[in-house]
């Protein structure tokens, strides 16, 4: 299991092509009580609501089914925690510059006993702890987002969205506490979910639902993405990290997902419900026998060394509405 208190997480480099797509797809949304928050939170469930067929959408990949600890009872019982992230996956909506992201989890997120009603089973009340509804108490789910700096691996995330540990620094009346804050440097020692600093009430989305078993993922909008103080996200790129989980059932493992390099969007005009086809410009002519540029020879030499594994992904713009 992974200590809450970890923050820095190691750090791989995994490079990856990206390319326009020859036609972005545009997803029409069925209306539904999530849509409040973001056309796109239609059912609740990440994975139906962010398809990850879609070139709207970024995949952040997350654990194995069963690397967060877990009693045997549960496990035996078919029940999952609510604290194993599956994946992150993101979309940016330009035309807004709203980001909607979707933790996905293999089981209720928050859930800690994985009860479907998100009671507290018998088990965990016989040790004298609690499933604390509504993602209560401790209980965290929390994205964070760093900038790409000189820093590199030893940067600070500038901003930290989701349900803190501490909700006494919510906004009253957010849904389970959902918040987006500065990030206070003092409470990083206490990892992500404790560094909530001042709301950023010009960023401040939505929590799409109270997780359940009709609605079983974590799913929020940032507003106003590309004006974080500090991050230039749709310049430089950003890096993602996350935590999920309650550091008083120690019997529940904590969850972590390491900083995730996503690149910067393009940064020209887009017709969302109607993408233009983009037809790729053909590749220059090849002359014999010439010297490869230094960029080039570079390029292979990462690849052939094999060093540290970084993962990269671009963030792509959202066709949706």
């Amino acid at each position: 299991m992974v200590r809450h208190s970890v923050f820095r997480w190691p750090m791989a480099i995994l490079a990856l092509a990206w390319a326009n797509p020859a036609g972005a797809d545009a997803i029409v949304p069925t209306p539904g009580p999530g849509v409040a928050a973001s056309p796109l939170f239609v059912t609740g469930n990440v994975q139906q609501d962010f398809p990850s067929t879609s070139s709207s959408v970024t995949v952040i990949p997350g654990q194995q089914m069963g690397d967060v600890a877990q009693p045997q009872w549960m496990t035996n019982a078919g029940l999952v925690n609510g604290y194993a992230m599956k994946d992150i996956r993101l979309s940016y909506d330009q035309k807004t510059d709203t980001l909607a992201v979707g933790v996905n989890f293999y089981g209720i997120a928050g859930n800690t006993d994985g009860s479907k009603d998100g009671s507290t089973s018998p088990q965990l009340a016989a040790l004298g702890l609690t499933n604390t509804p509504h993602i209560g108490g401790d209980k965290s789910i929390t994205v964070a987002f760093t900038p790409v700096t000189a820093a590199g691996t030893n940067a600070s995330p500038v901003v930290v969205a989701g349900v803190p540990a501490d909700k006494s620094t919510s906004p009253a009346g957010s849904l389970d506490g959902f918040n987006v804050a500065t990030v206070d440097p003092n409470k990083l020692g206490g990892g992500i979910a404790q560094a909530y600093g001042t709301t950023l009430a010009s960023n401040l989305g939505q929590l799409a639902y109270d997780p359940s078993a009709a609605h079983p993922g974590f799913e929020f909008t940032i507003k106003n993405f590309s004006q974080i103080p500090g991050l230039n996200a749709l310049t430089k790129g950003f890096y993602v990290s996350a935590y999920a989980g309650t550091g008083t059932t120690i019997i529940i493992g904590k969850s972590a997902i390491a900083d995730t390099f996503v690149a910067a969007p393009p940064s020209g005009p887009q017709n969302l419900l109607n993408p233009p086809t983009v037809t790729p410009p053909a590749p220059p002519p090849v002359t014999p026998h010439t010297t490869p540029e230094p960029t080039t020879i570079l390029a292979w030499g990462l690849v052939a060394g094999g060093a540290g594994w970084r993962v990269r992904r671009r963030l792509r713009p959202s066709t949706r509405p």
